[in-house]
């Protein structure tokens, strides 16, 4: 570890090796920035970004292992995340993967910090040839002062559709062109379920979901689906697995187990058969319901005046199946190709599911 030669930060080596491996080529694509968690902390010169050593605990001088500088104004932080970027691109070269800068931080990273760095990687970019023309992110404190600073603290408002000044920021390296902003569509997806699972049926969760109609949204409709498909079909053949019902550490974390209750494995029989009158049996029968399936349910359902655990697995459903239109079937959908001709379908499409959440608020 003492031999390593370690630069992080505002380097530029890279950025011509990427130049010399497209041959001087123009690629036209995005950049990516998430946060690691390092497993062993680090003890790195704040003013040369270079490594010193190696802790087992922060702050804990007497494990450093590496040389250690004799200047007498060295700066030392405990190194506990690293911010990475990555360059995307989408054309000429689909999917061509260019790692790009890391910076360290001990945690406590600012907008303005995280702005100094965005900026550096998209100029070395523009100057390697990698035009920048998106940035994406989770959602985390940091990353969301970011994106303020890049929309000049625009207010998104409370629509279902954000305008363009919160959506873009201008190119720092040619500001007749912009940088489209956009949170990582995983990240959010799994945010929502997390906030479907944290609405208990009981109402003893830390959030309580409620439909347009004030009906309670919870997670007891997921998991009455994992038991009737247990009891009927024994638990392999269960159509969404154990894993995405009762949640760890792990599997909030795994986007698979996210999906699984906003895709067509969750099915209309969500809602027990005998709570509906029979006209609606041939409808409680169909596997992967879209949203117009769904209210038509729901006004059938309300017409009867049903009690209310119908009423919360009918606007359960909903949720669902709105989260999985526009996630399952679009943005986690690798057969859902977006170009030119059907971008102006698609946002209409996206339109109609956005207008359900702006409704919630």
């Amino acid at each position: 570890k003492a031999k390593m030669n370690i630069k992080e930060g505002y380097t530029t080596e890279l950025y011509g090796w990427a130049f010399d491996q497209h041959k001087g080529a123009t690629e036209y694509g995005h950049i990516l920035c998430d946060e690691i968690k390092l497993k062993s902390d680090l003890w790195w010169n704040g003013e040369s970004h270079e490594i010193i050593g190696f802790s087992d605990e922060i702050r804990d001088f007497s494990k450093v292992v590496g040389s250690v500088t004799n200047a007498t104004n060295l700066k030392k932080e405990p190194v506990t995340y690293a911010n990475v970027f990555r360059f995307r691109s989408s054309f000429p070269t689909p999917n061509k993967i260019v790692n790009l800068n890391f910076f360290f931080n001990s945690g406590s990273l600012t907008g303005n910090e995280l702005l100094s760095q965005f900026n550096h990687v998209v100029i070395a970019c523009e100057m390697a040839n990698m035009q920048v023309h998106g940035f994406v992110s989770d959602a985390g404190g940091n990353n969301a002062r970011l994106m303020t600073l890049l929309r000049e603290n625009n207010d998104v408002g409370d629509n279902a559709w954000a305008p363009d000044n919160c959506i873009r920021c201008k190119n720092p390296v040619d500001t007749s062109r912009h940088i489209y902003l956009w949170h990582c569509s995983v990240h959010i997806l799994k945010s929502l379920r997390n906030q479907l699972f944290a609405s208990k049926g009981d109402g003893s969760g830390v959030r309580y979901l409620l439909s347009n109609e004030n009906h309670h949204i919870t997670w007891q409709p997921i998991v009455d689906s994992y038991e009737r498909d247990k009891g009927s079909n024994a638990i392999d053949q269960a159509r969404i697995p154990l894993g995405a019902i009762h949640l760890d550490k792990w599997s909030l974390m795994n986007v698979r187990y996210a999906k699984d209750h906003s895709a067509s494995e969750l099915s209309i029989d969500v809602i027990p058969k005998d709570h509906l009158f029979k006209k609606t049996a041939h409808d409680l029968e169909y596997v992967g319901v879209d949203l117009e399936r769904v209210k038509i349910l729901k006004s059938k359902a309300m017409a009867v005046n049903c009690d209310a655990a119908v009423k919360q697995n009918l606007s359960t459903l909903e949720f669902c199946v709105v989260v999985g239109d526009i996630f399952n079937s679009i943005f986690l959908c690798k057969e859902e190709k977006i170009s030119e001709h059907n971008i102006n379908s698609l946002e209409t499409f996206l339109r109609t599911r956005t207008e359900y959440f702006a409704r919630m608020r």
